[in-house]
C-alpha cells in the first residue's frame, strides 16, 4: 500500500497496524517472538511471569519498549499458542491483532481471519464443522439431521454476512479528525530500519535518495506518534560481545 498526498483516517490505529505489518518482516524480531510462544499457557488473559519477562526483554532488545507493543506481542503469542497456526503460516504481528483485523464471530461460529483466508475458505470451514457435529451425535434421528441440513443455507448466509462485516472493518474508517501523511509506507519503512534494524539516518538517506534531515525528521515524528523512545544512535549492535541476549 502506498499513499501519496492523501489523508489517513483513524491515523493512530492505522499507523500502528502498518508498523506491526512492517515489523513482521524483520526475521530476527519474529524469531525472538516465536521463542516466547512456548511460555504462553492456554487461556491466559494476561502474561505469566516468565512470558512477561521475555516480552519486556524483547522490547528493550529491539527498542520496542511501549505498552501497546507489549500487548500486541502478547496477543500474538497467545494466538499462535492456542491456534497452532505456526505450523502452516509464518509468524505475523499484524495477523493476530483481533482489535484491528477480525471481528468476534457469531456464537458457535469459528473466527474469520480476512488477512489469512478467503471468504470461500471460511464458508467451507463452516460447512465442514456443521457436518462434523452432525456425524458426532449418532443419537439424532434422520429427521433431525435432515432438518439441520436444510438449515445449511441460512447458516451460510449468516457466515457470509459475518465475513462481509469483517472485511469492511479492514477498510479505512472515516472520522472527522484526520492526519495528513504523505507517504505512510515509506515513513514506516524508514522508522523500522532506524529503530529496529539499526541503520543510521545517513545510510537510509543514501540508499533511498533522500536528504538526511528529511529522514531524521520523519523517523522522529513517526516514533513520537508510536509512543516509542528513539534508540541511542551509538548503542551496541546485535551480535556484539555486550549485546543483551
Amino acid at each position: 500500500m502506498r499513499l501519496t498526498d492523501g489523508e489517513i483516517p483513524d491515523s493512530g490505529e492505522r499507523l500502528r497496524d502498518e508498523f506491526l505489518a512492517r515489523l513482521s518482516k524483520c526475521a530476527e524480531v519474529m524469531t525472538d517472538l516465536v521463542r516466547a510462544v512456548g511460555l504462553c499457557r492456554p487461556g491466559e488473559t494476561k502474561p505469566n511471569r516468565a512470558l512477561k519477562t521475555n516480552l519486556n526483554e524483547l522490547g528493550k532488545r529491539w527498542h520496542l519498549d511501549a505498552n501497546w507493543l507489549r500487548e500486541s506481542c502478547f496477543t500474538t503469542v497467545q494466538y499462535y499458542r492456542e491456534t497452532g497456526a505456526l505450523s502452516y503460516s509464518p509468524p505475523s504481528l499484524a495477523l493476530s491483532q483481533p482489535s484491528s483485523l477480525h471481528l468476534p464471530p457469531p456464537e458457535g461460529f469459528p473466527v474469520y481471519f480476512p488477512m489469512s483466508m478467503t471468504r470461500a475458505e471460511y464458508i467451507r470451514e463452516v460447512k465442514l464443522e456443521v457436518l462434523k457435529q452432525l456425524r458426532e451425535i449418532p443419537i439424532l434421528s434422520p429427521g433431525i439431521k435432515t432438518a439441520a441440513s436444510a438449515a445449511m443455507p441460512s447458516i451460510i448466509e449468516r457466515a457470509s454476512e459475518y465475513c462481509r462485516q469483517s472485511e469492511q472493518k479492514l477498510k479505512p474508517k472515516r472520522r472527522q479528525r484526520r492526519l495528513r501523511i504523505k507517504n505512510l509506507e515509506r515513513d514506516i519503512d524508514w522508522t523500522v530500519r532506524y529503530q529496529v534494524q539499526r541503520q543510521s539516518f545517513r545510510e537510509i538517506a543514501l540508499n533511498d535518495g533522500a536528504s538526511q534531515d528529511s529522514v531524521e525528521k520523519t523517523v522522529s515524528r513517526t516514533l513520537r506518534e508510536l509512543a516509542l523512545v528513539p534508540r541511542n544512535p551509538r548503542g551496541r549492535q546485535p551480535g556484539s560481545a555486550n549485546w543483551p541476549r
